[in-house]
């Protein structure tokens, strides 16, 4: 699996899994003490485990972050299917309202098609009229 919904209710399990497997894959890499603290001692993204020395905590440390970095990036990357909409009123509530942004990193974007979706609203546009050039530019 290379991808899923964020947020889904499947999301924890899955994140349980990918931890699990990236122990497997690299047990023999960085021993069999990092891939148990990740097979056992992790829940998602949280870590819990007590050592007896700092030593052997700041080496378990190491061996288990470097196990995960080896697994894969961690990186949000979201991709988009633009579909082409009539330039009215309607086609502008459609778009801004079609768009599911959890996290706000698109809220910028999604500015400027509200504020022109609030100018027509102003102006009294017509839900189906096509509107002015100028207005189309922004």
């Amino acid at each position: 699996m290379k991808v899923h919904i964020f947020g889904a209710a499947s999301s924890p399990g899955i994140a349980n899994y990918a931890l699990n497997r990236a122990a497997d894959v690299y047990e023999n890499k960085y021993g069999s003490d990092a891939a148990d603290i990740v097979k056992y001692h992790f829940y998602v993204d949280d870590e819990l485990i007590s050592v007896s020395r700092v030593e052997e905590g700041v080496n378990l440390a190491k061996q288990t972050i470097e196990l995960c970095k080896d697994a894969g990036s961690d990186a949000f990357q979201f991709s988009s299917c633009v579909r082409e909409r009539h330039s009215t009123r309607r086609g502008v509530l459609s778009m801004v309202s079609s768009i599911f942004y959890p996290l706000g990193f698109v809220s910028p974007y999604v500015l400027n098609a509200k504020k022109t979706l609030q100018h027509l609203c102003t102006n009294r546009s017509d839900w189906d009229q096509p509107f002015p050039t100028s207005v189309e530019q922004k």
